[in-house]
């Protein structure tokens, strides 16, 4: 277990630990008509150059560049995310209006519910990477991570009206294997109409391959309409800390463990001549 120092108690800890760059590795650019088999893993896209990065030139002759802090933190991103799955976490990217954030969680600490046919529940984390005066950070907060495993179909053959699910948004495979985010237009046998949201179009899919999306208060308007008994709102509060009469310092507690063993199991994190090290410390803001 890594221990984690918290700063005096003038000063209130957070959810920022520093990481250091013990040691960097070349960057180079990929050029644009390159189609090859290479290791995508080592490779990264940069919006501000329009193009692809790799911290390889995988023997090609390719025209290295100055990396940059911004190229670095979109590494270690990806390598962190990287060697979480390999330790067995599954992760899914978030948007977030200050910077993407990553949603973490093993199926080794799911929480026991009465509904797993329709839904699963698991302790994980959020995080993200931030880079303040040039030095990185790594934010963490704990996350429940719900996942829906029941598609429309199945909720319709369950006994849920389809009248109950239209106008709800929901999700589905594109054909490119893609996540579509879609609303529920109107269903009829085994077909569902939904819109999609980001081209408008609506579209006639089969509605095994379309779930409603995780909002805690969705899923336990479906469970109460189904007659279930299992309460996800109270699952939440209980794993949000809602219920304790600290929240904060229970939810701080929580960051330290995950900050923990996140420490043991992915740093030091190396990959191709790159070093970055974990420091055993919150960032605190002065009270």
């Amino acid at each position: 277990m890594v221990k984690i120092e918290i700063d005096d108690v003038y000063r209130k800890p957070g959810n920022l630990f520093h990481l250091e760059v013990a040691s960097k590795g070349k960057v180079f650019k990929v050029p644009l008509d390159f189609s090859g088999n290479y290791n995508r893993s080592l490779m990264v896209y940069d919006k501000a150059s329009g193009c692809r990065l790799a911290c390889t030139n995988f023997g090609f002759n390719w025209e290295e560049i100055k990396l940059d802090s911004f190229m670095l933190k979109n590494f270690i991103a990806k390598q962190f995310g990287l060697c979480l799955r390999k330790k067995g976490y599954l992760t899914s990217k978030v948007g977030r209006k200050f910077g993407n954030s990553y949603v973490a969680y093993s199926e080794s600490k799911e929480i026991p519910t009465q509904d797993r046919d329709i839904y699963k529940v698991f302790d994980g984390f959020e995080y993200r990477f931030v880079l303040i005066s040039g030095i990185f950070y790594l934010c963490i907060n704990p996350h429940l991570k719900i996942k829906i495993l029941a598609s429309i179909g199945e909720l319709m053959q369950k006994g849920l009206p389809a009248e109950r699910m239209e106008s709800l948004r929901a999700v589905y495979s594109g054909s490119e294997g893609e996540t579509c985010r879609c609303n529920i237009v109107s269903l009829e046998n085994n077909k569902c109409c939904v819109r999609n949201l980001d081209s408008g179009n609506d579209e006639y899919i089969d509605s095994g391959i379309v779930y409603l999306i995780p909002r805690p208060e969705m899923v336990q308007n479906v469970l109460k309409v189904l007659g279930r008994r299992s309460n996800i709102i109270e699952i939440q509060r209980q794993y949000s800390f809602l219920k304790q009469r600290e929240a904060a310092k229970g939810r701080f507690t929580k960051t330290l463990e995950i900050a923990s063993d996140v420490a043991e199991q992915v740093f030091p994190l190396k990959f191709a001549g790159f070093e970055i090290q974990f420091v055993p410390k919150t960032i605190s803001v002065r009270m």
